[in-house]
């Protein structure tokens, strides 16, 4: 694997069911990263005021089914490479834990969701993208005020999840609580 975010030269990912190499027909088309036997696995090229790519496998259905961490830096770095603005960040303090979060949106508020997937109690951190820092949180159950920071373009809250508790959390325009 040549460099690309989340990952150095010379890691590896994994391929899944099967894999098919490409050939570069343009002068700009690059190889990020070959199979074994030397074919290009994954090939990167200018295309209008953009870029591509193609990959010759599953590498996100290795990822899903056997947690190859290489692959999720792979397709976590794809994001960061695409310059994709994620609605909801989660940083949590341990690496064995799942945490995930979901955003519903409409007329100006917002519902977050966030889920403890895993099997141990989780801190979480949701950082929620917003234009300005002019929003006021509520758990919706039961209806209590979750203090809330405006930082670096998103709306943080924390907090700490039990084994497959999920956490409802309104966000509205109104004056941050801190």
């Amino acid at each position: 694997m040549k460099s690309c975010p989340l990952l150095k030269d010379g890691d590896k990912i994994d391929t899944l069911f099967f894999e098919e190499g490409f050939e570069l027909l343009g002068a700009k088309a690059w190889v990020l990263a070959e199979f074994g036997s030397g074919q290009p696995a994954i090939v990167t090229a200018p295309h209008g005021k953009g870029k591509g790519m193609i990959v010759g496998s599953f590498i996100g259905s290795a990822y899903h089914h056997f947690r190859k961490p290489n692959n999720g830096k792979f397709l976590a770095g794809l994001a960061d490479w695409l310059k994709v603005v994620r609605p909801v960040e989660v940083k949590v303090g341990e690496s064995d834990v799942l945490v995930e979060a979901r955003l519903l949106e409409a007329e100006g508020r917002m519902i977050l969701f966030g889920f403890n997937r895993g099997e141990k109690r989780a801190a979480a951190e949701f950082g929620v993208a917003a234009p300005d820092g002019n929003f006021r949180a509520t758990h919706l159950e039961p209806k209590e005020t979750v203090a809330c920071q405006y930082k670096d373009g998103r709306v943080h809250l924390a907090k700490s999840l039990e084994p497959g508790e999920a956490w409802v959390v309104l966000l509205k325009p109104g004056n941050t609580i801190p």
